[in-house]
């Protein structure tokens, strides 16, 4: 007969307490591996403007979000490795539509008259955006005013949403309807740093756990 010490630990709580903990790191580590939307940026300005084209891999929740695709390829602008406008003083600001326009809009702004970003937008501020604001505006939208229909961006065939050349005036002026594009492409998925991280973590917590024994209903046998 066993005595009460020799009796093997089959305490119904203890095991439960263990099933619970070894679902709860199971459901971290596989929740953890669900991948956001990758997708590739892509901008490019049209002649006499002189911007490159540019393109960077970024992470949507919801790619049929317009305005938030909006506002992702101006941030890309307004980076160093974009058009780097935020070093000639750009900045992100969100406007209603202008004239026949529909909808609120993202713009990129700069304030003040500048050769430099005459030279790399392809026009000059005119007596009239020099009296009223004085500032460069490029407008990220997808309109029917560009002599196309209304669509999203990134659905075929019209699959580019447009940038404007803009400045100011008495009214917002547009003297470069078509001054660019920018649109998004399917990208390889992959996992985001934070994704990793917490995977990482639960796996080592998951081999710390088993070697303190807390995990002893998995077979010594099985290798993870």
């Amino acid at each position: 007969m066993l005595r009460t010490s020799d009796k093997p630990f089959i305490h119904g709580g203890g095991i439960m307490k263990r099933k619970i903990l070894v679902s709860f790191l199971l459901v971290l580590i596989l929740s953890s591996s669900a991948l956001a939307v990758p997708v590739e940026l892509k901008l490019t300005s049209y002649s006499p403007a002189t911007l490159p084209a540019i393109s960077t891999i970024i992470n949507l929740p919801d790619t049929t979000d317009q305005l938030e695709i909006s506002r992702q390829a101006i941030l890309f602008a307004l980076s160093p490795e974009g058009w780097d406008l935020g070093n000639l003083g750009g900045s992100l600001m969100k406007i209603g539509a202008p004239g026949s326009w529909t909808g609120d809009f993202w713009i990129l702004r700069i304030y003040g008259q500048s050769d430099e970003v005459e030279a790399l937008y392809g026009y000059e501020m005119n007596p009239e955006a020099t009296t009223y604001g004085q500032h460069y505006d490029l407008i990220f939208h997808n309109d029917s005013w560009n002599e196309r229909l209304y669509h999203d961006i990134g659905e075929s065939p019209n699959n580019f949403g447009v940038i404007s050349g803009a400045m100011s005036g008495i009214w917002e002026q547009c003297p470069v309807p078509n001054w660019g594009r920018f649109w998004i492409e399917e990208a390889q998925p992959v996992p985001e740093p934070s994704t990793i991280y917490i995977m990482s973590v639960g796996i080592f917590a998951f081999f710390v756990l088993r070697r303190l024994g807390l995990l002893r209903y998995f077979p010594r046998g099985v290798k993870m």
